[in-house]
């Protein structure tokens, strides 16, 4: 898939793309920290998630210069990564409700069929 095309896909697989992308962050940040900071890998992938998400709970914290410089451009992916994954996600969900609101507004109103029978039927 070209970076192009992106525009061409409904919201299910830009989701899944942006996930995969996420994924590809997650892992490649964790070995970093593990690297730079020496923490164990489930460590640095918790650390990972919590930085990305913007939680920052401050149980695991970068010591190393080295290591807070990659956490600030780290933290600057997390962002807007949340924010695009959270719209998709809202789409997604918000589809099923917007489908059937605009069945009920397309649907023509009882009142008028019904004043409409009645006018037919005393015309004749």
């Amino acid at each position: 898939m070209r970076i192009g095309h992106i525009n061409n896909l409904n919201t299910t697989q830009k989701l899944e793309a942006e996930l995969i992308l996420f994924a590809c962050i997650v892992i490649i940040g964790s070995y970093i920290l593990h690297i730079v900071e020496g923490l164990s890998y489930f460590d640095a992938i918790y650390f990972s998630i919590i930085t990305l998400a913007s939680i920052g709970y401050g149980d695991i914290v970068p010591y190393t210069i080295m290591g807070k410089i990659v956490v600030m451009f780290y933290a600057l992916i997390g962002l807007p990564l949340f924010i695009t994954m959270g719209y998709l996600l809202s789409s997604l969900l918000l589809a099923p409700i917007k489908q059937t609101k605009k069945k009920f507004i397309n649907t023509p109103k009882i009142e008028s069929q019904l004043y409409n029978h009645n006018k037919k039927s005393t015309q004749t």
